[in-house]
């Protein structure tokens, strides 16, 4: 979603653009399906609406700062739930460890079942009981 180019055209009032009003503008992209659910809820903003003209502009930067004061923990697990990579989870955990020197207990014991050695671990501990 290109908001910049589609704006200009709309922004343009008395020689003056809502640009300059506002503080500038920036650009944001979304997925098809953002794109098109902005389009679908400027077209619901518009629709019989006789006193003035909502613009994709308009529409998004209110709904953004709305959500922002808005954002709840649950929707913040949401997101983070829907964008989890376990790449990068990794290669933060091993930054840590290199900088630290110490491996977290937890992953520890993974990469140690990950290569069958949690099993000689335990035996080990029987024996010392």
């Amino acid at each position: 979603m290109e908001l910049e180019n589609r704006n200009k055209e709309e922004g343009k009032e008395e020689g003056k653009t809502k640009t300059e009003e506002s503080g500038g503008l920036h650009r944001l992209t979304a997925t098809k399906e953002g794109d098109e659910a902005l389009d679908l809820i400027v077209g619901r903003l518009n629709d019989g609406f006789n006193g003035g003209k909502v613009s994709r502009v308009q529409a998004l930067s209110f709904l953004l700062v709305r959500q922002a004061e808005e954002l709840s923990d649950a929707l913040i697990q949401e997101m983070r739930a829907m964008f989890f990579d376990e790449l990068t989870l990794l290669e933060t955990a091993l930054r840590r460890a290199k900088a630290t020197g110490k491996v977290p207990v937890e992953l520890r014991s993974l990469l140690m079942k990950q290569m069958g050695l949690d099993e000689q671990v335990k035996k080990k501990s029987k024996k010392s009981d």
